[in-house]
């Protein structure tokens, strides 16, 4: 992660996980670096997809989006859309891309095809 520069979601520079599917447990283990406390939702949801609001530490232009699950006993993710947005809450959101993740333990990189201005993220979970 140092290669890339700050990284704005990062729990530390005042980020948070403001808001997610009903049903999940554990979203302020999100954006910390402790892999012994994980964010934790059921498989399959009566209506809708997995999803996390992230505020960021501040507006940025978002280029590059870097995931990481490192949770040995649950799925990975696989398909996922990446929304963002300068205000929060809103109805309205920019998709910034859809991405199809790696089943791997490690960091993977996304790249965005335009970068945009942000302090908001939104991670729809499709598939996993």
């Amino acid at each position: 992660l140092a290669t890339l520069g700050v990284n704005h979601a990062a729990f530390d520079l005042g980020s948070k996980a403001l808001a997610t599917n009903n049903q999940a447990k554990g979203q302020s283990a999100l954006l910390r670096s402790d892999r012994d406390k994980y964010w934790i939702s059921p498989c399959k949801l009566e209506k809708g997809v997995l999803w996390v609001v992230i505020e960021l530490s501040e507006i940025i232009h978002v280029h590059t989006i870097v995931l990481g699950s490192f949770e040995y006993y649950s799925s990975t993710p696989n398909a996922f859309q990446v929304l963002g947005q300068l205000v929060y809450p809103t109805d309205e959101w920019q998709v910034l891309g859809h991405f199809q993740a790696s089943p791997t333990r490690h960091y993977q990189e996304f790249k965005l095809r335009t970068p945009v201005m942000a302090k908001f993220l939104k991670l729809r979970f499709l598939s996993h």
